[in-house]
């Protein structure tokens, strides 16, 4: 009599307990159903999570409703930016939507959803190749664009001076040319530089306004040059300036367009376009810069990796001499060691 009253109590707190629970699924359903009418599928799919614990597994309507979350978060995830992250995270996407519509595929039962449900649910698993080809398509963009990022940097890198040099083989280089005719020298003289290097370089806007007369038009000039110190002769950073202009007659400074930048970087409009958009740009920005960073996994001599680091105004700058405004880019190269 005592075994039959156990038996009898063990069999009502079960019965309770699954009317708790088929209540608890059926209200975490419902839950998650409301939340994917409102959009916030991230709360949706963990309602429908406590949902099928509740329930101890899966039936068709949950089976369904996870194939609908899951295609809502793939179609936000592929109209972002393109970007490792953003990628990453519509591969992640389109994984689980694939996963969720193989375990429809296998639910008992899902005939009972009816035809429309169905047909939606077809759909979907018809145009899922075609979005991993598009997501193909979009990692083989980024692919393609970080390679041409690299060979920009690689190019910039090696078309401009070195840092961490000596002042005098820094003179050397090519786009130093202005330097010497600045001041009155057909070349570069041991005095010229043991005077920059005891003033910590040298900067020919305040030495004149009228240095932008010995730059050639549209070629790269020396505009400042920075040492590591007063009488340290090693270059910590310089500027260079591009005359652009040399008949403007107006004093408003003009912002840079990227048919400019393009030209001056030697890359495509296009390629600008790509490494300074998205909310993963391989190009930095601010009010008035724009900023080029990349850091080798070489390393210098001295251990440190080696980098490029350079800066354009995002405007002209204007020197009026006369009646005549000239413009000029200005780049400014925190570091270049690569």
């Amino acid at each position: 009599m005592k075994q039959l009253l156990h038996l009898t109590v063990f069999l009502c707190m079960a019965m309770v307990a699954h009317a708790q629970n088929a209540m608890e699924a059926k209200m975490a359903y419902q839950m998650a159903e409301e939340k994917f009418d409102a959009k916030q599928y991230g709360e949706a799919l963990g309602f429908l999570k406590k949902a099928e614990t509740a329930f101890g597994g899966v039936n068709p309507p949950m089976a369904y409703l996870r194939v609908m979350i899951t295609d809502q978060v793939a179609a936000i995830s592929e109209k972002g930016t393109i970007g490792k992250e953003s990628l990453g995270e519509q591969q992640e996407a389109l994984a689980n939507l694939a996963a969720a519509l193989a375990a429809f595929e296998n639910t008992q039962g899902k005939d009972g959803l009816g035809e429309a449900k169905l047909m939606e649910v077809y759909r979907l698993k018809v145009d899922l190749d075609k979005r991993k080809e598009a997501y193909d398509a979009r990692v083989a963009y980024l692919v393609n664009r970080n390679r041409q990022f690299l060979d920009m940097v690689k190019r910039l890198a090696a078309g401009f001076p070195k840092t961490g040099t000596t002042l005098g083989s820094f003179l050397e280089h090519p786009i130093a040319y202005n330097v010497p005719l600045f001041y009155a020298k057909k070349a570069v003289t041991e005095k010229m530089t043991n005077k920059f290097i005891k003033d910590a370089g040298f900067d020919l806007d305040k030495s004149s306004t009228y240095f932008f007369r010995y730059m050639k038009k549209d070629k790269l000039s020396i505009f400042d040059v920075k040492t590591k110190g007063k009488g340290v002769d090693k270059v910590a950073s310089y500027g260079v300036a591009q005359v652009k202009s040399d008949g403007y007659k107006k004093t408003a400074r003009h912002t840079l367009n990227p048919g400019q930048i393009a030209e001056l970087l030697h890359i495509s409009g296009e390629l600008w376009t790509a490494i300074t958009s998205g909310n993963e740009p391989l190009v930095g920005s601010d009010d008035k810069w724009y900023d080029i960073n990349f850091r080798s996994d070489e390393k210098t001599p001295d251990g440190e990796y080696k980098r490029l680091s350079m800066s354009i105004n995002k405007k002209m700058l204007n020197y009026t001499y006369g009646k005549t405004t000239y413009e000029l880019i200005w780049v400014i190269v925190r570091e270049n060691t690569l």
